[in-house]
Formats: structure tokens, sequence, C-alpha cells
């Protein structure tokens, strides 16, 4: 259903398949535990693939879904991935609209709080999809979208330069 790459789908617990099913239960808008209790079974046994939330069918984008903490991952009109993320907690939210993606670095060196950010797609003012060691079920960030570690690779590598951005309050 897109909530692990190919990849990832390997019969085996981890950090990996904890994140896929958080972004599940998101989707679901059951309670976000990584946990495949049985209300998680119960939906996984009639889920579809999630649907992207804008319109458009050609070429590659992201969407931010703010109010379920995820990232869309899509492709010619079909959500290839669909990720747990952490936006931009209440007090620093992530900028909602639509971007391009602007840059694209390994490691980027944030100014004002002093840190690497691996994998980093940038796509307003210093507003990025990056790695970070913790990615909480709710908003928590500065303002930027954090993923994973394996996520975040998967995103820079899925991204390009001038791919759009849409982040949305809702869904």
């Amino acid at each position: 259903l897109g909530y692990l790459p190919p990849s990832g789908v390997d019969g085996r617990s981890g950090p990996a398949t904890t994140a896929a099913i958080i972004a599940f239960q998101k989707w679901q808008r059951l309670a976000r535990d990584g946990e495949p209790g049985p209300r998680t079974r119960a939906a996984l046994a009639t889920a579809t693939r999630p649907t992207p939330v804008g319109a458009g069918t050609r070429g590659r984008r992201l969407e931010i879904l703010l109010d379920r903490q995820l990232v869309l991952a899509i492709e010619n009109g079909v959500v290839v991935r669909t990720i747990h993320t952490s936006t931009g907690a209440a007090g620093t939210p992530t900028t909602v609209g639509t971007f391009a993606v602007y840059g694209k670095f390994q490691r980027w060196w944030s100014v004002p709080f002093r840190t690497w950010l691996p994998w980093s797609v940038a796509f307003v003012g210093g507003i990025a999809l990056h790695e970070y060691p913790d990615v909480p079920v709710v908003p928590a960030s500065h303002g930027c979208v954090r993923l994973t570690a394996g996520d975040a690779r998967w995103v820079y590598d899925f991204s390009s330069v001038g791919m759009p951005v849409r982040v949305l309050a809702t869904s």
C-alpha cells in the first residue's frame, strides 16, 4: 500500500516497520502507537492505497498533510509512498502553501539551531524535509518536516529541484 518501500517489506519488526505502521494509523485516523494491534489489523484487512489530496496527474510531487502529520509522495497522480512525519509545533508552524524544491543537501547546516540536517530537501525559506532522530506522532519541529533516517533518504532520492511541494492544513 506504499507505507514501506518494496525493499523494506521483509516480514521483520524494526524502525522502518514501526514508522510505516504509524503512517498507516495516521491515514486511517487510528491511535498512533506503531503497534499492529486488533484495530490496526482490522483496518489493514480492507485498506486501499491512499489518494492524493490535491489535483494533478503529471510528474512527481509531495503533499504534506499537517492535520494527519503525513507526507504523500506522488508520481503521475498515484501515491507511491505515505510517510510518517512531524511538522512544526504550534509556536513554529510549517508554512502552508504551494512551493517548489529549491535545493537538495546531503548535509545542510542549520544556522539558528547549530546542527546538521541530513538528507535535506528545501522548499521554502529555511524549511526542509530532513532526517531527524526524533519523529514524534505530533507536530514538534521548528517548522521543518522531520523524517526518519530511511524515509529521509528515500524522499531525498525521490525529489528533484523544481518539484512541487504542497503543504496543506487539512486533508
